[in-house]
């Protein structure tokens, strides 16, 4: 992705990058020693992590690496202001029997650990940072909010569920 990003920088050109890894999903392997040994004999909330639990620290502790790689390039090549980055995951955790931050469920349950998920929005110069946004959002609100932060309209008689959270991230 940063080559790519990097390529539309240097014609420049505005791009619209949407990265999934398929970490941190089965099946778990880890992305190196350098990550397992910042778990092993690790436990969390007094549990030992086991042999399954490690990979998958790890392979969220190498995505969080990645990002970080990837939003010092994007303010090195002086993208920061003009580049609107979204970090979220997928609904709930099957690891969430280690941290559930109380939570009731996990992955394919109803419940909040099956259901809530981060989303964290940068975008310096424009949205104000360090923001806490309580209300409920889902993903039927983000194609609202991207077409509005475009500047466009959504054509009349196209129906849309789902509200602009450009509100919500600007106040």
């Amino acid at each position: 992705a940063i080559q790519w990003i990097d390529a539309q920088r240097q014609r420049g050109k505005p791009f619209f990058a949407y990265i999934t890894p398929n970490a941190p999903h089965g099946p778990l392997v880890s992305p190196g020693p350098q990550y397992d040994k910042l778990y092993a004999g690790k436990s969390i909330q007094g549990r030992k992590l086991g042999t399954s639990d490690i990979p998958y620290y790890a392979m969220i502790s190498n995505i969080d690496d990645n990002l970080g790689k990837l939003l010092a390039k994007v303010r090195e090549w002086g993208l920061e202001t003009n580049t609107l980055m979204i970090f979220m995951t997928d609904n709930g955790s099957t690891h969430g029997r280690l941290f559930s931050a109380g939570m009731r469920g996990g992955k394919g349950t109803p419940c909040q650990g099956g259901t809530r998920v981060p989303a964290f929005w940068r975008w310096p110069g424009t949205l104000p940072a360090g923001v806490d946004v309580n209300p409920l959002t889902a993903h039927i609100d983000l194609f609202p909010t991207f077409v509005e932060l475009a500047g466009t309209r959504i054509p009349e008689g196209v129906n849309v569920d789902g509200r602009s959270l450009v509100p919500l991230l600007r106040d």
